[in-house]
């Protein structure tokens, strides 16, 4: 059985205040349009923005290629 290397109250509050809009931002350009914002998804190559970040969520997703997952996922 796998030991979790991080408390889950210190996870939990690094996802509560981590800014997936914002921490995305930084490695290619966003635009909102409605709740979501869009871009191109830097992990395959597109001319058609399918790269989702929802705030509410914390999440990100790609209709293009599936790859989906939080913030620390998006950096990692």
């Amino acid at each position: 059985m796998p030991t979790q290397r991080f408390p889950t109250g210190w996870l939990d509050e690094l996802y509560s205040r981590a800014d997936i809009v914002q921490i995305v931002s930084a490695y290619l350009p966003l635009k909102r349009d409605g709740r979501r914002y869009w871009g191109l998804c830097p992990f395959h190559h597109e001319k058609t923005p399918s790269f989702s970040v929802t705030p509410e969520l914390n999440l990100y997703y790609c209709f293009g290629c599936k790859a989906g997952g939080n913030v620390v996922q998006f950096v990692m």
